[in-house]
């Protein structure tokens, strides 16, 4: 499983540690050497496919074969996704204008290079694969991480400023041409080879890079498909459950939306790994609709937005009791004096809610930087009555 999402994420750790690691070639080098890589990438899935779409035809029962076929399919749909990022990143050289904020002739100059992407796509996990290799770790003297909040205070860590560094901004909003210029004065006195890396989800933020951009977007219909799938049965043959295949393609199908996220992805992927069974998938896919469908009724508002605001998340349909969720902290250390429930044990067995106020946790994840989503959850018994109706009622196609 983690197998599976580490091959989705090596074309984009492969090209962020390259940036850190080696000086950019000529950028018509560059073009050329992707232009080949592009049209040989497609050379080859053109002939597995072929490969695949003749074995469907035939029925194969060598377990060899079989596992060669799998094989073969897993990094053929692996290829495609790296042949559309190689053709997408191709197009987008020519087309941004990032060299007026720093010579990449200039190798004295720290190389920045932007994230952009919206929320919970991996920005931040992609950066923290890159750093955990051990190449980049001993290339780098010190990593510092800032925020747009305080990026200017840089001059705070000047005893520090020294050899090779490399620098981490996550910007929450834009900043100012002049703030950045003035920034990027003071980040000249680094040593010889620093780097920059500024994290955001505003494309405007890209405008700062002076090489072009990673882009993180939603994965098409079949990515997430695929790696919902991957996720959901684990180590378990998907060729077993037939019945559950199915569900998980409405899972797919809720999931792919702009309110979808990878986040929400594993989580309800965790949730039913522990439980291969039809009533039980089926059962988690309808308290989910029911409770995007009371929110939306009640403010009118996604979920998923209503988390990136801050503001409260009604989960009743999840415990059959009156509770409302915010979002407790990322990267959190669950408080000794509150009780923690896991969002599979909730939705497995109501009666595990605590009955004072408790922690949420919805997802950990098993990769860098090993994020736990968890949420702080109170009592909204007083308000017991209200959208009651909803309870039970159904709503196709909303998305979770």
């Amino acid at each position: 499983m983690e197998v599976a999402i580490s091959a989705v994420a090596g074309e984009l750790v492969s090209r962020l540690i390259s940036f850190l690691l080696k000086y950019h070639s000529s950028l018509r080098h560059e073009q050329s050497e992707e232009k080949k890589l592009v049209e040989r990438l497609q050379q080859l899935l053109m002939r597995a496919g072929t490969i695949v779409e003749e074995a469907d035809v035939w029925y194969i029962t060598n377990p060899g074969m079989l596992v060669q076929l799998m094989m073969l399919s897993e990094a053929m749909y692996r290829g495609h996704r790296v042949h559309d990022t190689l053709r997408y990143q191709s197009a987008l050289q020519g087309s941004t204008g990032f060299d007026e904020h720093n010579d990449p002739a200039d190798d004295s100059a720290p190389a920045v290079l932007p994230i952009i992407g919206g929320a919970a796509v991996g920005k931040k996990t992609l950066v923290a694969h890159a750093c955990r290799d051990e190449r980049v770790r001993s290339h780098f003297s010190s990593v510092l991480h800032l925020s747009g909040d305080n990026f200017l205070r840089i001059l705070d860590h000047r005893r520090t400023m020294e050899g090779m560094m490399l620098v981490i901004i996550e910007f929450a909003s834009d900043v100012g041409d002049d703030d950045w210029r003035k920034f990027y004065t003071l980040v000249l006195r680094m040593g010889r080879g620093s780097k920059i890396i500024i994290i955001s989800r505003l494309q405007r933020i890209a405008r700062f890079g002076s090489i072009k951009p990673i882009f993180l977007s939603m994965l098409s219909y079949d990515e997430l498909r695929y790696l919902f799938k991957t996720l959901a049965f684990g180590s378990t043959d998907p060729a077993q459950h037939p019945q559950l295949v199915q569900i998980a393609d409405e899972y797919a199908e809720v999931l792919h939306s702009p309110q979808g996220t990878l986040v929400s992805t594993n989580t309800f992927a965790d949730v039913l790994r522990m439980n291969l069974d039809i009533r039980f998938w089926r059962g988690v896919l309808d308290k989910g609709l029911r409770m995007v469908k009371r929110n939306l009724t009640i403010y009118g508002v996604h979920p998923t937005k209503l988390i990136e605001q801050g503001n409260p998340v009604d989960i009743t349909d999840f415990a059959m009791h009156p509770l409302s969720m915010t979002r407790y902290t990322t990267n959190v250390s669950i408080k000794e004096d509150l009780p923690s429930v896991t969002l599979g044990e909730l939705l497995a067995d109501p009666s595990v809610r605590p009955k004072q106020d408790f922690i949420l946790v919805s997802w950990e994840s098993r990769i860098p930087p090993y994020n736990s989503f968890a949420y702080f959850v109170t009592s909204r018994a007083q308000d017991a009555d209200e959208g009651s109706s909803l309870l039970g009622r159904k709503r196709q196609g909303v998305p979770m």
